[in-house]
């Protein structure tokens, strides 16, 4: 297991990104063909179902750590579903693409 650092780090990390599905949950979206802005909780929360939560609840619940807790003892299979933050990542690019900023702090954000 790495240090206590790093374990902190990824214990932010993970909350960060469940405050993330906790929003998600709650933004609206655009109809793919009409148009039009989805407010209604039901569609969207079928909507993010269907879409990246999954991607994004292995990415954030820390199996790994979980099992060490319990168990002691490392698995490398599920330190694995970590590597699903990257995703994630991708996610935030497009996130500073859209930005009404400046290219130069849309290219300091990446690098950050």
């Amino acid at each position: 297991m790495a240090g206590p650092e790093f374990f902190l780090l990824n214990t932010v990390i993970d909350m960060l990104f469940g405050v993330d599905i906790f929003v998600s949950f709650r933004t609206t979206f655009y109809h793919p063909i009409t148009g039009d802005e989805i407010k209604d909780l039901s569609i969207i929360r079928n909507n993010y179902f269907k879409g990246r939560f999954a991607i994004d609840f292995l990415s954030t619940v820390p199996f790994d750590n979980l099992l060490f807790l319990i168990t002691q003892t490392e698995n490398k299979v599920l330190a694995m579903f970590s590597l699903l933050k990257l995703f994630r990542v991708t996610r935030l690019s497009r996130i500073i693409a859209r930005l009404n900023v400046s290219e130069d702090t849309k290219n300091s954000l990446k690098l950050f």
